[in-house]
């Protein structure tokens, strides 16, 4: 499959992209003892991809690929911080607070790519926690792992107080969502796109 349209990775640079030899295709003359029959592998596979699977995508990428490409600009911008910025600034709440309200965007792909940097975001701030942590800058205590303490700021960050197990959970899940969407897109954001309804109710 090759699409000609202008893709984007996950930082925004522009790369080549994807051509039909660039995957590589199982030999289907010589099917191993785990390989069913070309014709069944093919049927199962158009019958998944025909459900998950816009068709409606190039069209739409073609006509919104400026204002897509300058959404995932600013909110890679809004929400990347320095380096070295410790794990209690309180910029880090303010990410998760803006990336939160676009996860519940009505905008399947502004969502996509929300839930996407959100799992980059907690990364990032697990990996300042750590290093707070080497620093002597942050109490270590049994039980109080990196993600635990990440988990407890996404909690504080939350305009609506609600039940904290509530919360934790909703994080859990929105993690969960968000690395099967990176999974999905690869290097490339845009390739969110190529995914209807029905994959955002598989995640």
């Amino acid at each position: 499959m090759s699409f000609n349209i202008p893709d984007i990775d996950m930082v925004g640079n522009a790369v080549a992209p994807m051509q039909e030899e660039d995957v590589e295709m199982p030999d289907a003359t010589h099917p191993t003892s785990l390989q069913a029959p070309v014709s069944k592998q093919y049927s199962e596979i158009d019958i998944i991809l025909n459900d998950i699977y816009n068709t409606d995508a190039r069209m739409f990428i073609f006509g919104h690929i400026a204002q897509i490409r300058d959404f995932w600009y600013e909110l890679k911008t809004t929400s990347s911080l320095p380096l070295h910025t410790k794990c209690g600034d309180p910029r880090w709440m303010h990410c998760l607070e803006h990336l939160d309200r676009i996860v519940e965007s009505d905008i399947p792909i502004y969502s996509r790519l929300a839930y996407v940097e959100l799992v980059s975001v907690l990364d990032a701030l697990k990996r300042s926690i750590q290093k707070d942590r080497k620093m002597g800058l942050l109490k270590s205590s049994i039980g109080r792992r990196n993600a635990v303490v990440a988990m407890d700021i996404y909690v504080q960050a939350q305009k609506i107080k609600t039940d904290p197990k509530a919360i934790r959970k909703q994080l859990n899940n929105r993690v969960s969502i968000g690395k099967r969407w990176a999974r999905l897109c690869g290097n490339s954001p845009l390739r969110l796109l190529f995914f209807s309804a029905n994959a955002e109710r598989m995640m």
